[in-house]
């Protein structure tokens, strides 16, 4: 008898383990938050709308979060010389679309896979300049605009910013920039061509002239010390690899046309 009842009250307590393990809820492991930042006014590359951040990289950057389950990017646009602060103190675990500034910008520990070309041009006041004139050197004695904190004009035209032998003014972004370009107010700008053109166009300034190319530049996601030694042991790797993929995939072409114009 004394052997049923115990053989009733474990069958009891195995039921009810078994229930209990059948409603207990199942929970799923918490994501991991990344912080990123971009440039609020470089578009089609970045910028920001009625609904947040937006742009190329942007878009990009959004795919690459949807193959990376276990993480969740959250995206702000600022003006890129606030961008680069944050990423130096360490606020933001990495800035999008930084070219390969490794010198100039020591608080990037890491720069990832590469995910796009921009070929930068010389643009001039319409009679400032000539195809013909070597870059920088021949541009001396003119005033440049540039965005704040940008290295596109290269090492070379800093040298002679330092030198005294170029003026430099620094704006917020590409279209104030264009404005002061076309109404004269500095003679030149350095910047990327697809991102030129289209506000060019936009606005219908017909004082500016693409003068020669200067160089082909490529995007990254420059990440911080901080997190680099810390949480980015893990998901460096994991997102340069989905980065390749979106290239050999034919993704990021995918989203570069879009954004262009060029359909899908």
């Amino acid at each position: 008898m004394r052997n049923g009842l115990l053989s009733k009250y474990n069958f009891a307590v195995m039921a009810a383990t078994f229930a209990y393990g059948q409603a207990a809820p199942v929970t799923a492991e918490p994501e991991s938050v990344v912080h990123f930042v971009q440039d609020s006014d470089y578009l089609p590359y970045m910028g920001t709308g009625k609904t947040g951040p937006t742009g190329i990289y942007t878009d990009i950057m959004r795919e690459a979060d949807r193959r990376m389950p276990g993480f969740r990017f959250e995206i702000h646009a600022v003006p890129w010389k606030r961008a680069l602060y944050e990423v130096e103190t360490g606020t933001a675990d990495g800035v999008i679309g930084t070219y390969y500034k490794a010198k100039e910008r020591p608080y990037i520990a890491v720069f990832s896979e590469p995910f796009n070309d921009e070929e930068t041009f010389v643009y001039c006041k319409k009679g400032i300049a000539q195809q013909t004139w070597r870059y920088p050197m021949d541009f001396a004695d003119l005033v440049f605009g540039n965005n704040a904190s940008f290295q596109t004009p290269g090492p070379e035209f800093f040298d002679m910013v330092r030198a005294g032998k170029i003026g430099l003014e620094e704006a917020l972004g590409t279209d104030e920039n264009l404005r002061k370009l076309q109404n004269g107010r500095i003679d030149c700008y350095v910047q990327d061509g697809v991102a030129t053109d289209g506000y060019i166009e936009a606005h219908g300034y017909d004082q500016i002239e693409r003068v020669k190319p200067v160089k082909t530049e490529q995007a990254f996601v420059g990440f911080s010390k901080a997190f680099a030694d810390k949480q980015g042991t893990d998901f460096i790797p994991q997102f340069n690899a989905v980065i390749l993929a979106m290239k050999q995939d034919g993704t990021i072409k995918t989203i570069v046309r879009r954004h262009l114009g060029g359909g899908s």
